[in-house]
């Protein structure tokens, strides 16, 4: 009866330790989380957002009726440094997204069935931006609004 007592009470205590020890590392491992979390939320936060005025753009189909397509951009940027160059660089910025634009929407591979393929739209105006202000100036291109109306 006793060697039945002293295993007993070992198994209680290996299960009591085993629950102590994965209490103690889920809580180190949630306090890992939520520090990683804050963190990423500091990265984001670092971001500022240039906002551009309305790009409006003539679309000449060969097919259908010709239309007018109104974009409404903003760029993301590390910081207001880099937000105070691209605001010296807006005008040949939007002279550079008007004139790819101007073309590249009467292309059949940007517009289809009347309808603009917002990706290919987006990666092409990254593209131009990167062109244009340089690789590690903007980090994105965000479409706020795109409209579309016949002419």
């Amino acid at each position: 009866m006793n060697i039945s007592f002293i295993r007993k009470s070992l198994f209680n205590l290996f299960a009591l330790f085993s629950l102590c020890s994965l209490l103690l590392m889920s809580g180190i491992s949630t306090a890992h989380a939520e520090e990683v979390a804050k963190e990423e939320v500091a990265k984001e936060d670092v971001l500022t957002v240039v906002n551009f005025q309305p790009i409006v753009v003539p679309m000449l189909a060969s097919e259908g009726d010709p239309q007018i397509i109104t974009l409404v951009l903003a760029l993301e940027v590390p910081d207001s440094s880099t937000e105070d160059l691209v605001l010296e660089q807006r005008i040949r910025l939007m002279d550079a997204y008007l004139t790819d634009m101007y073309g590249a929407l009467d292309s059949r591979r940007i517009v289809r069935n009347g309808y603009i393929n917002i990706r290919l739209l987006k990666a092409r105006l990254n593209k131009i931006t990167k062109k244009v202000l340089g690789e590690d100036i903007a980090s994105n291109v965000m479409i706020k609004a795109i409209q579309q109306r016949k002419a």
